[in-house]
């Protein structure tokens, strides 16, 4: 597909999706020492978010908390935002 030929439909999972190639650019190629520290940041990161979300787990299996979806269905969360303060003082 080339940029503004039309668009083209495929299906997924979701259902169908239509995607229109807007742009191409070239690839680029950079040597492993100069994006080292950006992947090794990448692997600290996702690590650090792989353990963080199995110590919360750890933690909800340990409190014994359960999380009732239905009655939280029940709850009405609405009407106006909260004024902020200051806000209803008189300007000259």
């Amino acid at each position: 597909m080339w940029p503004s030929s039309g668009a083209r439909s495929i299906f997924s999972p979701e259902g169908f999706a239509i995607l229109r190639l807007m742009a191409r650019q070239a690839g680029v190629d950079r040597p492993f020492d100069e994006v080292k520290a950006q992947l090794a940041a990448r692997v600290a990161r996702e690590k650090r978010t792989k353990d963080f979300d199995a110590y919360v787990k750890g933690l909800r299996e340990g409190a014994g908390i359960k999380i009732n979806d239905a009655e939280l269905e029940k709850i009405s969360v609405g009407g106006a935002a909260p004024a902020q303060p200051g806000a209803d003082v008189a300007r000259p």
